[in-house]
C-alpha cells in the first residue's frame, strides 16, 4: 500500500431552515432535502462557513466515525492509500 499523495478536505456547511416546528437533532440530511424541496421546510440560506485540507489518516478517522467504510475513498483503516499504482 502507498503513501497517500492524495488530498482530502473537510467542509461544514450552514443550512438556514425555517419551519413551524423545532427539528430533532438526529434529523437527517436526506430528510431536510426532501422536506424542504416536497414538505414543510423553508431551506433559506446555505453557507459553506469552513474548508479545510485534511490528511489521509484524519480522513480515514472522520468516514469511520459516520459510519462509513474508508473504501469510501479507496483508504485503508489507517488512512494508507489503496489505490491501483498502475
Amino acid at each position: 500500500m502507498a503513501k497517500n499523495k492524495r488530498k482530502f478536505y473537510k467542509s461544514i456547511i450552514t443550512l438556514t431552515v425555517l419551519s413551524e416546528k423545532p427539528l430533532d437533532s438526529d434529523y437527517s440530511l436526506e430528510n431536510i432535502a426532501r422536506d424542504t424541496i416536497d414538505g414543510d421546510l423553508n431551506g433559506h440560506e446555505i453557507r459553506s462557513v469552513f474548508n479545510k485540507v485534511i490528511d489521509s489518516k484524519e480522513t480515514a478517522r472522520l468516514l469511520q466515525e459516520s459510519g462509513s467504510s474508508t473504501d469510501f475513498f479507496r483508504l485503508g483503516q489507517n488512512g494508507e492509500d489503496e489505490e491501483d499504482d498502475d
